[in-house]
This record gives C-alpha cells, structure tokens and sequence, in this order.
C-alpha cells in the first residue's frame, strides 16, 4: 500500500478544546451590567495602564479591574495616577464594591482579588511572596463569575502571570488581549500569554479599550444568536474552505459550538454578513489559522479532575504495573493531549507506583501523546510551564518530577523521556496499536454521532483485551457499551470488551490532502495521473517486497508492500513515525547497526537471515539497506525462507544449560545490582543537589517579588515625582505672578509659603520658611493677625478683619481662611493681606505717608519712630524691636541711652520739633547685655499736623564707629609698635656695645637680632588671611629677639590658635615681652628667669606668663597705650586676665575660651 509523503500534508487529529460554556441569554452582554474587564500588569505596567486609560472616551460600558504586583508594606499611588489621566472614576477597592460602569478598581496593597455574583472579594495570601499569582487567580474568578461578559488585559510585566487565567477566561467565551511585545517596558508576561496561542488581538495600550468598545457595539447590535441563524446556512461551505486551508474537516463536529466560535470571529474581525466572512476565510491565511485555533481552544491542566486521577491510579494503574512482567513495556495513548499536561500527569502517576513497587529498571512505560495542533505539541515537548500551573500538581509529585525555573517550572527528563510527542489525527490516521491505557478526555463530547461512531470503533483497536479506556466528566460511553464496559462511572474509567468488532479503518483521506494551492492550480491531466497512481500502487502492494523510506531523522515518508509482519500495527498513512517505535525487539536491534554503517560507509549493506518473531510464526529475512542521498535511505525486507510455526510463550522446549550463559547471566546480574546501587546514590545525590536548588529558586522568587514590587513602586514615584513638579512649577509661577500678599501656614503657625508681594509687610526669604510666624518681624502689631490665624488653623471660623500698619499710615484688609490638605483636613490657614488704603485714606495722608515711605526706604526700614511729646509719643524705636524714651533713665524694652548722650538727644528733639534744625544725631545705647550700639537718628517734622509731630528712623551704625575707632587704635598701635621697636633696638646696641669689643662682631651681633626681632614682628598677624598658628610657635617666634637676655622656659601641650584670635593673641605676648625687656625679667640688667607654661582646664586654656629677677621689678597701675591695646585684645578675644606681682616675682593669667584655639 502506498503511503504519501509526509512533506506533503499534514496528519494526525488531535480533540478540539472548545469551550465548555455554552452562552445563554442570562450570561451575554447586557446593558444592564457592564461588560468587565481584568487588566493585568506588574513591572513597567504604569506606563501602559497611563496610556490604555487616557484613550478612554466615556462612556465605555465597561469595568475595569486592575491587578498589579504590589509591595504589601507600600500604599500605592496608582489610583492617584491614573484619576489624572483619565475621565472614569478611579478608585481603590476596598471590598464589597458591585461593579460599576465606567468604573476603574485597583487592588490594594497586600491582598488577592476574586469576582464574586459581580461583587469584589478581598482574601489573604495563601503562598509565600515570589509564589503568589494574583492576575492568574482574579482572571479564573472572572471567567467563572461573567463567561463570556468578561475580558482579560495582559500588560508589561516579568514573568508569566496571567497566562493561566487568560486560558480559562478564552475557555469561557471571552477576549484575549496582549499588549504588543515592542511596546512593553517589560514583555516577559505578554510573550507568554502569546506564546499559548489564544490572544485575540495584540495591541498597544492606547487602542484596547477603543477596540473593546467596537466589539461590544458589534455584540449589542448582533448578538451570538442572530449571527448563528444565518451563518448556519453557510456552515458546509465554510467548513469546506477551512479545510482546504489548514486541512482539517471540521464538518461532522458540533454545530452548535462551531457556530458560536464562527459568530464570535465574526465579531472580532468586525464583519456583520456571513458572505464577507467566508470571502475572508478564502482570502486571509491568517483569519483560516485563527478561525483554527479558536475551534482548538487548548485548555487543559494538570491532574484535571483530581478525583477521577486518584481512581485512575489506584483502579488502572497500580494494577497495571504490579501484573506486568519484568522487562516488558506498557503502551499508553493520550490523543488530544493539547500542551501536554495530561500525559505528564499520568507519566507521574506511572512512575510513583514503579519507584513505590521497587520496580525501577524493571519496567518500561511508552506514553504517545497526539495532537493536530503543531504549536501546543512544541509546547508539550519543551516541557516548560508557568508557575501558576504548579499548584495543580500534588506535592509529593513536585519534590520529585519538578525542577523550579526562575518564572516557571520544568518537567525532570525522567518523566519527559516517558513521552513522545506526534502530530496524529485521530480521525484520519490509523490509530497506535496494543495499547494498554487510552485516556481521550473531553474529547468525544465535540463531535457528532457520525464521528463519535467512527471514534470509539478506533479506540477499541488500539486498546489490548482488558486493558483500559479514560473519558473526560462529560463523554458518554452510552450508544457503544458493547466495545467498553464501566468500571468507574464517576471517574469515567472503561474496560475493553472482548466481543470482536468490525473496524470502520479505511476513512476517505483524499479530499483531506488539497491545499488550496491545488485548488486554484488544478492539474489538467488528472485522469492520467489517477491511473499511473492506480497502476503503481497496484504493483507495489501485490509484487514488491515490503520495504520503507526512512529521512536522516529515522522517520518513515513513504512504505511499500506488507509490512504489518514486521511491525507491530498498520503503518500505512503513518508519517513522520519513527522506524524503531514501531518496530519489534528483534527487528529493532537489527536495524540499528544496518542503518548506521549504511549512513556511514554510504553503501549498500544487507543483512541476511534475521529471525523476527510474531505470534505463533517466525519470519527468516534479508534486510537490505540501500542509500537513495545523503539523508534518505530505502529498507527492503526479502523472505530467506518460509515462516515457520513458533509456539506460544506457555509451551517449553528442553534446552541443554551451558555454564557459559549461565556465568553470563550472573555477571549480567551482579552488573545490574551495581548498576542499580550507583543509580540510586546518583539519585540521593541528584535529590540533594535538586533540594538545594529549590531553596535557591525559591530565594530568587521571593527576590524577583520584590524586585517587580520595587519596579511597581519606582515607576509611581516616577510620574509622582513628575506630576509634583508640574504643580509646583505651576504654583511657583502663580504665586511670582500675583499681586495678592498671601502668607500660609502650617497647624504649628510656621510659614509653609508665601508670595513676593508679602515681602513688603513681612522681611521674608526663601530660608525662612519652615520659621515661626511669630519670630517674623512685620509692619504690623503681632496681636492683630496672630492669634486669629492660630484659631483658624485649628479648626476656627474664616476671619475677615481690617488692620492696620503700626505707623498708622496703611490699612489692610486681612482675610485668614482654613487650609484644606489632601485628606480634607485642617492642617493650617492662608493669611491674605489686600492694601485698601486707597479708598480709606484723603489725598494729604497719602502725601504724608509718601514722605515717611521715602524715608523708611532712606533708612532701610529699620527703627521708624514718631515723636510727639504733647501727645505722650515719646519712643524711639532704634531697630531689632527695642525702643528708648529719651526722657527717661530707666530701660525700655531692654535698651538704655548712654548718659552722656541722653541730655543732647533730647535737646536735638527739641529743636526738630520746634523747627529750628532738622534731626540727625548720632548717639549711643546700652542694651539689656550691656553691649553699647551706636544710633544714628534722622527725622522730619509734620507741621501741618496737629500737634506737631516729627517722624524719623533710626539706624545702627555701630560698626561704622567701630571701624572707626579700630583704624585710629591701628594707628595708634603702629606708632606704639614703631617706638617700642626703636627702643628694643636701642637697647639692643647698648648690651651689644657693651659685650663687644670690634665692630664686626658687633654689625653681626646687631644683624642677627634685628633679624629675629623682624620675625617677631612678623609673627604678629595684622589681619585675618592666615591660618591657624601653634601656641609655641608663637610664643617662640616672639621672644626670639630676647632668648640671650634671660632664662626661657616654655611648655604645654600642642595647641592651634585660630587665625581671627592669632592677631590679638600676638598683640598681648608682644605687649608681654616689651615689658619684660623694659622691667622684668627680660631686662639686660636683670638676669632673670622667664618662664611660660599651659594647660587645660575643662574647656578653658590657662596661660600662665611667669617673670623671677634678682631685683624688684617696677609695676605701675595706670594704663598707658600698651596696657589700653593689652585690655582692648583680651576683650575682642572673650578672654580674661589676672595679674599678681610681689617682690621679685610677677605673673599674668591669661585664660582662652573655647573658641580661640583647638588641639592638634
């Protein structure tokens, strides 16, 4: 029989997961209830939602629900976010809320998600983080609860999540929508919804919710079931179309269900007439292929119907394992296996109870997974899955068949070398013989009777007598109890009759082979073809000897002749079946060999009298390989002699025992014993090291969480960050931009902003906010806005109230209301001031006020002052807040005038007042420290007022009087330095006169000390641009020029004097030692001792100055210039200082604050 190449269709069937749910009115699209709609996003997802969201024009009819991957300990800011952009109403669910149209829920941080009869449920975790799957399980809740109501929304995001559910929600009638992958920050979560084949559109996010919109107009105005009344009548032609494209019929299946997927296209594609569709499926691939995969919804799970798996295992399994003999194989077969979870569920199953029975290495389990879906079986074989689809497999089952990925899990190579995986129609191609379990699960409840009447038929082949069949909850064995008898009804468990059957095996497969190629390209001479084929087929199946075709792959394209002896089922129409599957043991280790010394030496090789057994008969043959290319080769099988009979297993022929296969089979033995023990310690470690690695996984789970909940929370802060400087530049520029004087502040009546026109009323800067309002100085008495504002910030009435400047000469309308924070709380007030002098005052107190603005501006608004002694207006402010009455002798708010000044002050008032001269005096005030400031004082009298008053400022010019007095004490100080110099220089050339007798020695003797008196002058800074000096070093540098005039002695620890006290320190050692020279210890005649010594005493620097002569030394109590720039030096330093003298001794006390000196 002639077989036609596999390169030239396609083959084996697999079941059509068509969705369970049938739609009915109750559960359609109603205006009544809004369609819903589950958003899923984690990573990056901020962006997408932002832009899926502004596109929406109200109204939609739709809810939104969104489900992200939150930190559980971080109060998200999405509903902020996004009420921005948006014209729906934004809110975080809180539980209970019914779902509302135009409507968008956010789950909140911490919790899981769940649809209930329309309502949202909140519910704890129950998996650890890095375990959890929240968009998986809100997009299952969400199927179940709306069907075919619902949608699902996959957006950025790393990991799978959501896949799983997006299975469920296609499952129950809804759409599928994946942002596309190039638009996503992230796409790991959209690539592997795509990866499953179900997503109806790819988008990006601005055009989903508008497409969503168009497909629920399209549902409204056409519902499912008036687009299936007239698509009926088109449904034989579109099934024909449909199988011309993708070669599948899907004619004989169930109309209803087909009709509604059509109808649904139909929606999707935004086409309303039945003609146009069916011109669609003749002209788009791409539509034929989705049309395709909508009738092949792959939903499936692992362990799906736990109770029917458990009666499986212990009712068909445990007892096929513990019957079957060592070394023989059982044959089980899962057609329709879609991505392969089945099959892997009952390869675990299996190979539990061989690990638990002992029977490891015993036994061989070959499991054929089928399906006509090529994109599911890549799946099924790369064994690769997301981890929400772990929590469907048992525990004791994941320890050991599982091995954790990063975002998925994988199936160990153990449990995937059990499975095969083929492209098999179960309708079309001849069916896997001798099989011991058949599990076809929800497969037969898709066709009509006339397939179901063709299937059963099959799966009673392929089945062994007694061995077993598996059905899905919902297939029905009812019409065909005559092949199968119940076991299990519950768990749809099936035993193979042993009554025989006539086998409906030769289905019509011609028409299933054109492509639509062939279609438009018909062949003119087909009659002729027809008959060479007739012709040829004819010859080969009756004369040829039975022989293959095999690819470089070892899988069969083409067979000739009868090869049902040789293999162990029908292979004709078997495509891309491998040779060694299919052969018996004996031809199998044949084969091998043959095949791969043909391939390599690339000639012929034959080899003769090979014994292949069958049952009751044994076959003698020649097997002959011939290579056609380098990756095709053609098997012949030639008789060498006539079959003989060949008993049954249960007869036995007496063989004489020779020792060497004896000794063989016990080496044979003792090698699989060590074979066994170095397999399971190979397993304890592989067990070990697998342990380990959970651990790890499971570490860079909860890692990965969290990095996905940090991504979440970064990208919030972003567009916070972003929005909040809008605002503030928004508010910046109105509050640069208004004329309004408006201070706010905070619930503790510190300033929190305010606006440059205030500066004006209040010296404020940018620094000062965050200060007390009340350490603010202003033109106005505190009294008249403070305590109102305290009161309004803590809850009072809005107060409106005039008050006016203290010099009386503007009034403002003060304005105090409450500051509303975010939260609707009063968290302080804004204090607005509106200048109403304009319409309250007459034209000459505004001339008047012009005057003293003038010299309030003249005089840098500080201490402004009126004086009018008949009125009792006698204060003087004098700035800083304190004031003086001048004909007063006792302190006013803390300030004093200096004696001596207080009786020409007043005279100058006087003569202001009377308008003899105008005030400017310059005097001095005694502050409650005791710190004396110089004022200077101007004023203008007012004589058209009555009375009389004169008006003025006062400003503190003390430093100008400062600076003064210093250049005239520098000047004093120079002249003093200068003659001091020349008298130490005098007496200098005295001694040195006197102890030399040639004037060389004397120039020399001169030179060196007027060069160390030079340093000494040096050291004594005369301004501040140095830095910071040792005390020694200084000490040393100055009595330099003096060393040979007495006994020096110098110690203390290592002290730095800071630079702004090294000038005045300098000062007082060099004031120090120029006495010393005129009459103490220094002196030429004196020959005494000089000793300086200091130390600590706490925080203060005691310097005592040490002076022993042999006669007294001279001490006189009246201060001339040195003893002046002396007091004048330990004052500018915080210093103090004691003197002592009695006889020969003198001493001075010199102690340094803190502030002057630090240690090294």
């Amino acid at each position: 029989m002639l077989l036609q190449p596999l390169h030239r269709r396609k083959s084996c069937w697999t079941k059509l997961m068509l969705p369970t749910y049938e739609p009915t009115a109750q559960t359609s699209t109603t205006k009544s209830s809004p369609f819903v709609v589950g958003v899923g996003s984690s990573a990056g997802g901020i962006e997408a939602l932002r832009s899926m969201f502004t596109a929406a024009q109200c109204p939609t009819n739709m809810a939104f629900v969104i489900v992200q991957h939150l930190d559980p300990d971080y109060n998200s800011l999405l509903a902020q976010l996004l009420d921005r952009h948006t014209g729906l109403t934004v809110l975080q669910c809180e539980g209970g809320e019914k779902l509302l149209s135009d409507h968008v829920y956010i789950i909140p941080p911490g919790h899981g998600l769940l649809l209930e009869r329309g309502q949202l449920q909140l519910t704890d975790f129950a998996q650890p983080r890095g375990l959890r799957r929240p968009i998986d399980d809100f997009f299952r809740s969400l199927a179940l609860d709306q069907k075919n109501n619902a949608a699902c929304v996959i957006l950025s995001g790393t990991g799978a999540d959501g896949t799983v559910g997006a299975q469920i929600i296609k499952e129950n009638g809804g759409i599928c929508i994946a942002q596309a992958p190039d638009t996503a920050r992230y796409d790991s979560m959209p690539l592997s919804a795509i990866s499953t084949g179900l997503m109806d559109f790819q988008l990006n996010p601005s055009d989903i919710i508008p497409h969503l919109q168009d497909y629920i107009k399209r549902v409204e105005e056409a519902p499912f079931n008036a687009n299936i009344s007239f698509i009926h009548e088109q449904m034989d032609e579109l099934c024909r179309e449909l199988r011309l494209a993708v070669g599948h019929d899907f004619s004989n299946y169930k109309r209803s269900t087909l009709l509604r997927r059509i109808a649904r296209r139909m929606h999707i594609v935004g086409i309303e007439s039945e003609a146009q569709y069916l011109q669609l499926i003749k002209n788009d691939p791409n539509e034929s292929q989705a049309l395709f995969k909508d009738f092949l919804i792959n939903v499936t799970k692992f362990f799906r119907d736990p109770d029917a798996f458990k009666q499986l295992h212990e009712k068909v399994i445990e007892p096929l394992v513990h019957k079957t003999l060592p070394h023989d194989e059982l044959r089980v077969w899962v057609p329709g296996c879609s991505s392969g979870e089945e099959a892997y569920s009952i390869a675990m199953l299996f190979a539990e109870t061989i690990r638990m029975s002992g029977l490891n290495n015993r036994i061989t389990v070959q499991i054929f997974a089928s399906d006509i879906d090529e994109q599911m079986l890549s799946v099924a074989r790369e064994a690769t899955y997301p981890l929400a689809s772990l929590v469907d497999i048992p525990e004791r089952f994941k320890e050991r068949y599982v091995t954790p990925l990063s975002d998925k899990f994988k199936i160990t190579p153990y449990i995937r070398n059990m499975v095969r995986f083929s492209n098999h129609n179960l309708l079309r191609d001849p069916p896997f013989s001798k099989i011991d379990l058949v599990s076809c699960r929800n497969v037969l409840i898709y066709f009509n009777d006339v397939l179901q009447k063709a299937v059963v038929p099959i799966l009673h082949f392929a089945t062994k007598p007694d061995r077993f069949l598996f059905l899905g909850p919902s297939d029905s064995m009812g019409r065909f109890e005559g092949y199968f008898t119940t076991i299990d009804a519950q768990a749809r468990l099936f035993t193979r009759s042993h009554e025989q059957k006539n086998y409906p095996l030769s289905l019509p497969t011609s028409g299933h082979q054109k492509n639509k190629k062939e279609r438009i390209f018909p062949d003119h001479s087909a009659n002729d073809k027809k008959n060479n084929k007739n012709i040829a087929h004819h010859i080969l199946h009756k004369y040829a000897p039975p022989s293959v075709v095999i690819n470089k792959e070892n899988e069969i394209i083409s067979a000739y002749g009868k090869l049902g002896r040789y293999f162990n089922f029908p292979v004709s129409n078997i495509d891309g079946a491998n040779i060694f599957t299919l052969s018996g043991p004996d031809l199998r280790n044949v084969l091998g060999p043959v095949i791969r010394e043909t391939r390599t030496k690339l000639r012929k090789v034959i080899a003769k009298k090979i014994e292949i057994r069958a049952e009751f008969v044994l076959h003698t043959v020649d097997i002959a390989c011939d290579p056609i290319d380098n990756e095709t080769l053609l098997i012949v099988f030639l008789e060498a002699a006539a079959p003989s009979t060949r008993l049954d297993d249960d007869f036995e022929d007496f063989e004489n025992n020779h020792d060497h296969v004896e000794q063989l089979e016990n080496e044979l033995q003792q090698a699989r014993y060590s074979l066994r023990m170095a397999t399971e310690e190979l397993e304890t470690a592989n067990e070990e090291l697998k342990s380990s690695n959970e651990e790890m996984m499971s570490m860079n789970e909860e890692l990965q969480s969290t990095n996905e909940e940090l991504s979440t929370v970064n990208d919030e802060l972003k567009i916070k960050i972003g929005q909040l400087s809008i605002s503030n530049t928004d508010l910046k520029n109105f509050l640069d931009s208004t004329n309004l004087a408006v201070i706010v502040i905070d619930d503790k009546a510190c300033i929190r902003n305010f606006t440059h026109a205030v500066t004006h009323l209040f010296p404020l800067k940018n620094p000062d906010k965050g200060r007390p309002l009340a350490d603010v100085s202003s033109s106005f008495d505190i009294g008249d806005y403070y305590l109102d504002a305290i009161n309004v910030a803590k809850g009072g009435a809005v107060v409106q109230k005039r008050i006016a400047t203290r010099d009386q000469n503007r009034v403002f309308s003060l304005k105090i209301l409450p500051y509303h924070s975010d939260t609707a709380t009063i968290s302080g007030a804004t204090l607005v001031f509106t200048d109403i002098t304009d319409a309250l005052s007459l034209e000459r107190q505004l001339s008047a006020e012009r005057d003293r603005l003038n010299l309030a501006i003249k005089a840098a608004q500080i201490g402004i002052w009126t004086y009018c002694p008949s009125i009792s207006q006698n204060t003087l402010d004098i700035g800083n807040g304190s004031f003086i009455n001048p004909h007063s002798s006792v302190p006013h708010t803390g300030a004093l005038i200096f004696p001596s000044d207080q009786n020409l002050l007043i005279e100058k008032l006087d003569l202001a007042i009377k308008g003899v001269e105008k005030f400017d005096y310059s005097f001095r005030v005694i502050l409650s420290n005791g710190e004396t400031r110089w004022i200077r004082g101007y004023g203008h009298l007012i004589s058209h007022k009555n009375p009389v008053t004169l008006i003025g400022v006062s400003i503190d010019v003390t430093p100008e009087h400062t600076l003064v007095e210093t250049r005239e004490l520098m000047v004093r100080e120079m002249n003093h330095r200068i003659k001091n110099l020349f008298a130490i220089i005098g007496s200098m050339i005295t001694i040195a006169a006197q102890r030399h007798d040639n004037v060389p020695n004397f120039a020399k003797s001169m030179r060196e000390r007027i060069v160390a008196l030079g340093t000494a002058h040096a050291a004594t800074p005369t301004s501040h641009n140095h830095d910071q000096l040792a005390l020694r070093d200084l000490i040393v540098a100055i009595l330099a020029p003096y060393k040979d005039l007495a006994h020096l002695s110098i110690s203390g620890p290592a002290i730095l004097i800071h630079q702004d006290a090294l000038s005045s320190l300098a000062l007082i050692f060099h004031e120090w030692s120029t006495n010393a020279v005129k009459y103490g210890a220094l002196d030429s005649d004196a020959k005494g001792t000089l000793t300086i010594e200091w130390g600590m005493q706490g925080e203060t620097l005691l310097l005592k100055w040490s002076e022993e002569k042999q006669r007294q030394r001279s001490f006189s109590h009246e201060k001339g210039f040195g003893r002046i720039l002396e007091d004048i030096s330990i004052r500018q330093l915080g210093a103090t200082s004691e003197t002592y003298a009695e006889g020969n001794l003198f001493s001075k006390t010199l102690s340094l604050p803190k502030r002057c000196y630090s240690h090294e």
